[in-house]
């Protein structure tokens, strides 16, 4: 049986973050999703 095909958006999704401000937090989760292989197309 043939593997389900898959959707155009199939490998993308949403982080939504909440947390208290503070110098460093964007560049955090910007290093951490690059590390991963994670693009960001919207912010």
């Amino acid at each position: 049986m043939p593997a389900p095909a898959r959707s155009a958006h199939a490998d993308r999704g949403r982080l939504v973050v909440s947390c208290r401000d503070g110098p460093g937090i964007i560049a955090a989760v910007s290093r951490f999703l690059a590390d991963h292989g994670a693009n960001i197309v919207h912010s």
